[in-house]
């Protein structure tokens, strides 16, 4: 894991000289307008690339050092089929305190996890069939047709192992516009399978480095190698999903940003440069 985990390095390298500094007037829905421990060092549009050498997961642990045993139990949930909200691993995340205070009113519907819970979660946005309100089969309806969900894009390439079609999203229609709750930083991941090998491209609009980067490629790469797992289960023996490998993963971030205290901690007083 070699490659990626100097594609991490690089990233670090590329705030901490190229960043503009910016201080924003909003975050996570609240105003920061009076707020200079707010403001950040900012890249836009950078991208992170990779090939994914190993399918061992101590080699990924090793080479984006996330937030364990956190980062390990949040995977599950997201990939575990109910769309929990709020689920039961929020509260170990090592920044709880900070998430506690973006839990809104109670959650209602077959994915309440009980008491206050968040605008959304990962797992409500993956699994979102039977997440809230429902139609008389009791499965979500879109415009024209049901929900999707993570398994669907699994039974699609299952089926069709050369479309273009296989992506994940995370945002919702439901997210555009809104300005006074916290919408999701994931815009989503896709997946495509060319000559052997299953790529991963993983979009987010904003990262924070100091916080949630490592984090984020982390269980990205995990569900790159999930969905890898999950296809060479589909067909048996005979599955040709067998002889694939996990291919390139690549990280595009519109917003990669580290606030000016972070940065002092990751770099010194002086902050990046």
């Amino acid at each position: 894991m070699r490659p990626l985990a100097s594609a991490i390095e690089r990233t670090y390298e590329t705030v901490r000289t190229t960043a503009t500094f910016i201080e924003p007037t909003r975050w996570q829905s609240v105003d920061v307008s009076k707020k200079p421990e707010a403001a950040t060092w900012e890249v836009l549009n950078h991208t992170l690339k990779a090939p994914i050498t190993s399918e061992r997961l101590m080699d990924l642990k090793e080479a984006c050092k996330p937030s364990l045993p956190w980062a390990d139990e949040q995977f599950l949930e997201r990939v575990g089929g109910v769309p929990v909200n709020p689920g039961p691993t929020w509260h170990r995340w090592p920044w709880a305190n900070s998430a506690d205070k973006f839990r809104v009113e109670e959650i209602r519907g077959p994915g309440a996890g009980g008491g206050q819970g968040f605008s959304h979660t990962y797992a409500e946005r993956l699994w979102p069939k039977h997440a809230m309100k429902v139609d008389d089969e009791g499965v979500n309806v879109g415009i024209r047709y049901n929900y999707g969900d993570l398994e669907d894009v699994v039974d699609h390439l299952a089926k069709h192992p050369d479309s273009r079609q296989a992506y994940v999203p995370l945002w919702f229609p439901e997210d555009t516009g809104k300005v006074d709750v916290r919408v999701p930083c994931t815009l989503g991941w896709h997946f495509i399978h060319r000559k052997g090998y299953l790529h991963c491209t993983y979009y987010i609009r904003s990262v924070d480095l100091y916080r949630h980067f490592r984090d984020d490629v982390y269980m990205a790469v995990r569900l790159q190698l999930w969905m890898l797992d999950r296809l060479r289960g589909k067909q048996g023996n005979d599955s040709p999903w067998l002889k694939v490998k996990p291919g390139i993963f690549t990280m595009h971030v519109v917003s990669l940003h580290c606030f000016v205290n972070d940065a002092r901690e990751l770099w010194g007083n002086n902050g990046p440069r």
